[in-house]
């Protein structure tokens, strides 16, 4: 196996340790799938790279940047370095030597790049797309306010209130999705996805999408579509004329080779073997290899509901309709549940599953489960809640809160201060007059409680006995 390229640009001008060195990590990483995992040699006919890339030592440090970068990447493969001569090679390829012009520096795309890309540059519509174009639609403007508002519909959908629904900001015509003009021609390359026929888009469509005018549209779209065209069944035979009667015996001779097996007797299967002959011969200018033009291809056929029975053969075979991207084109309530649910927090919360949550305080990360989240005010400055407390007397008893005799004996009474300011805006209440008694404050029996003289301790206290010497 050998692979060759020519080097760009920016990397002619590197030294020649450097263009060795990066012959060596394009190798690696252009078989990486062979290589990760086992052990293998590194054979070079530079020397000093034996000593640099050797997997027992270490680089100086002072070596190069680019140098540094390639000996790390090279770190996480299992492998020998070898040192070869020159002479010695004799496994160079012979398109090798005759490298292709490199007119502008190129990015070479691996298999997973290349996928990335392409699903990047088909993108498929999403309810949210549908639900911002409907508002600037010409033709949906007018419906979509009319169900909003709840009047009479305009032309030419008046009389049909009950066929239209409005979903987040999604017009529905039944469970389908009307799609605005905007969208349309996107939504049918989409449901041509593996080049089915007139008949099986329309199947598709009557499952997710709907606008004035889409069996017209999807007729013509598959007329225009030059690789369906090339691979079009042959039109119906016209009647042949027929065989003239023969003047005289031995004139004309036929003969019948009778074979064990003929494609009409099994007309399903030679059906479908057609149908998947015709999408291949149909996808050949499609991007993608033979693989993903087959998956293409049975994904197509398992959501196209059948003929006879009404029915899509995954709903028949696993009892559920199975999701693909023409699902996007619906609304989704749960997302928007969520989405409500999440910004109900005013911490700066990541919802983990639906029912865990991971909340920044400060400076720290809590996980909490919802149960254990309860939403507050917002937060006051220190100073600010010091000075909104109002400040009562020492002599005022509040009924509510008893106090025991234990705290009564253990703890003195806190000094008041003698000029104490009172707080903005918070009424102080008046305090006792001289004339009136205080009221007695209840026990926890309810009853109230009378004054008792404190109780003593009549313990000797005793001297503490220390060591005389």
């Amino acid at each position: 196996m050998f692979a060759s390229r020519s080097l760009t640009k920016t990397e002619r001008n590197y030294s020649q340790i450097d263009k060795e060195a990066l012959s060596i990590v394009w190798r690696v990483k252009r078989f990486y799938k062979y290589l990760f995992g086992r052990h293998f040699d590194l054979v070079t006919d530079h020397k000093p790279l034996v000593s640099i890339f050797a997997p027992n030592r270490s680089l100086p440090c002072l070596s190069a940047t680019r140098m540094v970068h390639y000996a790390l990447f090279l770190q996480a493969f299992s492998y020998t370095i070898k040192y070869r001569n020159t002479k010695n090679h004799g496994n160079a390829d012979a398109l090798s030597r005759l490298p292709l012009a490199v007119d502008k520096d190129c990015e070479y795309l691996t298999e997973a790049d290349v996928t990335n890309i392409s699903q990047v540059e088909l993108m498929p519509v999403t309810a949210t797309d549908i639900a911002r174009a409907t508002k600037t639609d010409r033709k949906l403007f007018e419906l979509n306010e009319s169900l909003k508002s709840g009047t009479e519909l305009p032309v030419p959908w008046k009389g049909r209130e009950s066929e239209f629904s409005l979903q987040n900001g999604c017009i529905m015509y039944g469970h389908r999705v009307c799609i605005p003009e905007k969208y349309q021609n996107q939504v049918l390359e989409e449901l041509h996805v593996g080049h089915p026929g007139i008949v099986k888009m329309k199947a598709i469509a009557r499952s997710y999408c709907h606008w004035q005018g889409i069996d017209a549209s999807i007729a013509n779209f598959v007329q225009n579509c030059s690789a369906c065209i090339a691979t079009r069944n042959e039109p119906a035979r016209i009647n042949r004329h027929p065989w003239e009667w023969p003047n005289g015996p031995w004139q004309r001779i036929r003969v019948d080779y009778a074979a064990p097996y003929h494609p009409a007797t099994n007309g399903q299967a030679e059906r479908i073997v057609q149908l998947f002959k015709a999408s291949l011969k149909s996808s050949r200018g499609d991007s993608g290899d033979l693989n993903v033009k087959l998956q293409r291809f049975l994904l197509q056929y398992r959501i196209t509901p059948h003929s006879l029975m009404g029915e899509t053969p995954s709903a028949l075979f696993l009892k559920r309709c199975i999701r693909t991207r023409l699902d996007l084109f619906k609304p989704n309530l749960r997302d928007k549940v969520v989405q409500k649910q999440s910004s109900r927090l005013d911490t700066e919360s990541i919802l983990h599953g639906t029912l865990s949550y991971s909340i920044q305080i400060g400076n720290e990360i809590w996980k909490r489960h919802v149960d254990q989240i309860r939403k507050c005010g917002k937060s006051i400055e220190l100073s600010q809640a010091a000075t909104e407390i109002p400040i009562y007397d020492k002599e005022l008893n509040f009924p509510d809160e008893p106090v025991s005799d234990d705290v009564a004996e253990s703890e003195p009474p806190a000094p008041v201060p003698e000029d104490v300011p009172k707080p903005k805006d918070v009424p102080v209440p008046a305090t006792p007059s001289d004339d009136i008694p205080p009221k007695p404050v209840p026990d926890a029996s309810g009853k109230p409680k009378t004054d008792v003289p404190l109780r003593r301790s009549n313990r000797i206290r005793r001297p503490p006995k220390r060591l005389d010497l």
